[in-house]
């Protein structure tokens, strides 16, 4: 009887992971000899570092597979722990009731599952900052590294504050991840950063004094920036969750969504239909330039020209100043003018009928306009091309992951728009699947937790969570597709290129399946 039930958990656990499971390439790493970290250095002031040669794979090395066949890769077996008699195993979907009445001696909700590799809090409960709230002595059992094959990685976000809603649904994703994936191999710590790079520091000091091989966060870049040099002065590698590049260096490297990675997708696509001329709309902040910055080196890599750019205060109640100055609009304005006036002093009638409904001659020199923004300032923004007379049926616009939101087609200006973004259909049932246990639909970032969980979650197996096997020139398959780290903390994604429809977006170009 115990022998089918640990076949069955295990016949479960293997069933639910297969969408999401990273592909680590062990064999790769056999006998390979991959780069050290100490070998792939460069200067942190290189705005555009080049890529890694692309070598051919060796001949035994598996190639990155589907993810409807990711359960043939060979990964090493995992070890089936006996569940704890007083408190079995059981997955999110068979939770007992939950209760918010009673509290365990470790500060723990009572109705917390432990298991040999996590500690899991049901949905609805508040998630207890066990390495902040607890001291030492009072720290939960946790078992101790046996042969290599237990380790153990903080979780750092922010679950107070501000930011807490985020990061608990890291948190809630990162967990869910893990018993996706079974037999982890790793205890996973989660410590409140408080959404400030002082909380983070404190959080990554606690981490490190219990032992923490790995640390997953924190979420904003001034949080990376305090905890780097904790961690990488106690030789811990840090995978977090910013996007801003400038806080990206070997050993902390860079899970989120960069900003060069999109808009090269999609930049490539268009230039693949035949645009040449750009511009740019983009709002005036560090977010804003850091998108015109990567479009505009993208548009120069791909053969293209930037005709324009022009940037505006998010803050800001009205946009139509820079819209018109982008149209070029009072100029065309008086051009129409001048014309009308040498119509009439000639006389043709029928020719000023023609130009009776035109507000402006002639069209725009641009063929493409990047909007990196989002939400309603995006479909305000929108709505305003036409209305200076920027065509955009004839004038595609461009957007980033930012994009990601069914509600843009109800603005006719989008309508046809072209975005890089994630694979949708693997999105679409991580989503659901979430829903399923929370009961809440994640915000866009939660993935990321889902990701450096999973991801750990396969390294752990090898027994190691090297800076070698992170650095994988093959890489990685999670939710969000494709991605790969980079010696110098940055990261490669491959990404769709989704069209703007109303239901739902429609893919134009479908994610690479390696690199």
């Amino acid at each position: 009887m115990t022998v089918a039930l640990k076949l069955c958990r295990a016949g479960w656990r293997f069933g639910r992971a297969w969408p999401l499971v990273l592909l680590l390439l062990v064999a790769a790493c056999e006998g390979q000899g991959l780069p050290s970290l100490s070998g792939l250095t460069r200067p942190l002031g290189s705005e555009n570092p080049p890529k890694p040669a692309k070598e051919a794979p060796p001949a035994t090395a598996p190639k990155i597979q589907p993810p409807a066949k990711v359960e043939t890769a060979s990964l090493p077996p995992s070890q089936p722990q006996p569940p704890q008699p007083q408190q079995p195993f059981t997955p999110p979907q068979s939770l007992p009731p939950q209760s918010m009445q009673d509290v365990q001696p470790d500060g723990l909700p009572a109705q917390a599952i432990r298991t040999p590799d996590m500690i899991y809090v049901p949905p609805g409960e508040s998630v207890p900052n066990v390495l902040a709230s607890l001291p030492p002595s009072a720290m939960p059992s946790l078992p101790a590294t046996t042969g290599g094959q237990r380790l153990r990685a903080a979780l750092l976000v922010p679950l107070s504050g501000p930011s807490a809603s985020l990061g608990k649904s890291l948190l809630n994703a990162a967990q869910l991840a893990l018993f996706e994936m079974s037999g982890a191999g790793f205890s996973l710590l989660p410590v409140d950063t408080k959404g400030t790079p002082e909380g983070a520091a404190a959080a990554a000091r606690q981490a490190l004094d219990h032992g923490a091989q790995v640390i997953l966060g924190p979420l904003f870049s001034a949080e990376v920036r305090a905890v780097a040099p904790l961690a990488l002065g106690s030789g811990v590698n840090v995978i977090a969750f910013s996007s801003d590049r400038s806080v990206s260096q070997p050993g902390v490297y860079l899970l989120g969504f960069l900003p060069r990675p999109q808009v090269e997708r999609v930049v490539a696509h268009a230039r693949a239909q035949g645009i040449e001329r750009f511009a740019i709309l983009a709002p005036n902040t560090d977010y804003g330039r850091a998108m015109a910055d990567a479009f505009k080196a993208s548009v120069a890599t791909h053969g293209g020209q930037l005709l324009d750019s022009q940037f505006y205060d998010p803050s800001a109640k009205d946009h139509s100043d820079v819209v018109k100055r982008l149209a070029h609009f009072e100029s065309r304005k008086a051009a129409l003018n001048q014309l009308r006036r040498q119509l009439e002093a000639k006389g043709e009638k029928q020719a000023l009928a023609k130009l009776e409904k035109q507000d402006t001659l002639g069209d725009v020199d641009f063929q493409a306009v990047f909007l990196p923004d989002e939400g309603n300032r995006l479909r305000s923004l929108a709505a305003l091309l036409p209305y200076y007379d920027i065509d955009t049926p004839k004038i595609k616009l461009l957007g980033t992951m930012q994009w990601d939101d069914p509600g843009l087609a109800s603005e006719p200006a989008l309508s046809g728009a072209w975005y890089a973004g994630a694979p949708p259909d693997a999105r679409a049932d991580f989503e659901n699947r979430y829903r399923q246990t929370y009961g809440a639909k994640p915000p866009r970032l939660a993935s990321l937790g889902y990701d450096a969980a999973a991801l750990v979650a396969v390294l752990a197996q090898s027994g190691q969570i090297s800076t070698n096997l992170l650095l994988n020139p093959m890489g990685f398959a999670g939710i969000d597709g494709i991605f790969r780290f980079l010696p110098d903390g940055t990261s490669e994604r491959g990404l769709s290129v989704l069209e703007v429809a109303r239901g739902a977006p429609r893919v134009l170009a479908p994610s690479p399946q390696n690199f």
